[in-house]
């Protein structure tokens, strides 16, 4: 998943999506830093970009989110990257169970995030 953004905001939740299997992922910003966050039934994964400098600069910023394989998430904000490696629930395709929300979810949806999804107010 690619996208391109840009916010002045510090804290907000960029996209939520509910997967097969009780999976979950989301893409937040948090004190100016992109996170990801992914859980499968085997686990909870957290990716975070520390910068230097944050993206909440009002400038465009390119987003990368991808499966290397089953088992290594990579995100990438601009040049720079980071990697995890995650316990494998036996899907390589990202298949939504449901709605995906991009630019945040409903106030009535905050209280049903899962507790690792740092913006719920």
């Amino acid at each position: 998943m690619c996208f391109q953004m840009k916010t002045v905001h510090r804290d907000g939740l960029i996209l939520y999506g509910v997967m097969v299997d009780k999976a979950y992922l989301a893409v937040e910003i948090c004190s100016g830093h992109m996170r990801y966050v992914y859980i499968n039934g085997l686990g909870s994964h957290l990716l975070r970009i520390k910068s230097r400098h944050p993206i909440n600069d009002n400038q465009w910023h390119d987003v990368d989110i991808f499966w290397k394989s089953v088992t290594e998430h990579v995100l990438q904000v601009d040049d720079l990257f980071t990697v995890a490696y995650v316990l494998s629930s036996g899907s390589e395709l990202f298949e939504l169970h449901g709605l995906l929300y991009v630019g945040g979810v409903s106030h009535q949806l905050y209280s049903q995030l899962p507790k690792k999804v740092r913006i719920t107010s």
